[in-house]
């Protein structure tokens, strides 16, 4: 197919929808670019650039606690934000370069979701939530998507207009691990979690997501989750936390890391991402 022949830079999210819905004219949205543009595969004929829409960038909390990062924000503003939670800026800190967050929007990190699995992973732990103008709004949860990353291009679903990060909960705490080649190296495997504990210590609530250990780009462990949740977060807590993440996960072999180091290395970093919650709760 040769390249586009059509930009369109709408001023509205009714626009772009419209612009979207054309019939017979397969359109791409653009918001940010480095990774839409640096593919070799071009199923589109008109690119929709919605970095113009105003709104669409912005990155702010509501009344209620939500925190809503517009769907046009750059890993960078991402990044610079100190209302973003501090795994998901560390993450993004550690595996992109400062001039690739600059040009890449957050809605793209989620179109491409094996370019950053890491980054999928730290969302995915965070229960973020993706709204959408389709034109009606939907809402749907990244954790319910990621099971079928291998269906069309989200964009095709319609224009994802925010991302929602529920309240802080001051009872909750988080941990991150990862494995690479080199520090600067996308991640092999990597575990983020986030737990939320009552006064007693107690494991209410748990999300593990891991990256690198199935043949998506990331996943939840629930199991994993389960075998915390109800228990206090000691040794024995965490030993059975991996030891239910070891039945569950399904890694594929790459040059980067044969089955069996990627099996050994999940339960390694997930070790190490609790422990991280260990640290912070005592303190």
């Amino acid at each position: 197919m040769p390249n586009p022949t059509g930009y369109y830079r709408p001023r509205t999210i009714d626009e772009a929808v419209q612009l979207l819905s054309q019939p017979y004219i397969k359109t791409a949205l653009l918001s940010g670019g480095a990774l839409r543009l640096a593919t070799d595969d071009l199923p589109y004929e008109a690119l929709i650039d919605v970095q113009a829409i105003e709104g669409l960038s912005s990155i702010a909390r509501t009344p209620d606690g939500t925190l809503e990062i517009g769907a046009a924000a750059s890993l960078e503003a991402v990044v610079r934000s100190p209302d973003v939670p501090a795994m998901l800026r560390e993450t993004l800190r550690r595996c992109v370069t400062w001039n690739r967050r600059n040009a890449i929007s957050i809605a793209e990190l989620v179109e491409y979701p094996e370019t950053l699995p890491e980054a999928i992973a730290a969302l995915l732990a965070l229960d973020v939530t993706l709204v959408f103008a389709m034109p009606e709004e939907r809402r749907l949860r990244l954790g319910d998507l990621q099971g079928n990353v291998s269906q069309p291009r989200l964009p095709e679903k319609g224009l994802i207009v925010r991302f929602e990060f529920p309240a802080t909960n001051p009872w909750q705490t988080w941990g991150q691990a990862h494995v690479a080649r080199t520090p600067a190296d996308t991640a092999i495997v990597s575990a983020a979690v986030v737990l939320v504990v009552d006064n007693s210590g107690t494991v209410a609530q748990a999300r593990i997501a891991l990256s690198g250990v199935w043949d998506i780009p990331a996943r939840l462990a629930e199991g994993a989750a389960a075998a915390l949740t109800g228990r206090l977060l000691d040794a024995a807590a965490i030993a059975r936390a991996t030891a239910a993440l070891n039945d569950e996960i399904a890694p594929v072999a790459d040059y980067r890391g044969s089955v069996a180091y990627r099996r050994a290395m999940a339960g390694i970093v997930t070790r190490r991402a609790l422990e991280a919650c260990q640290a912070r709760l005592a303190g």
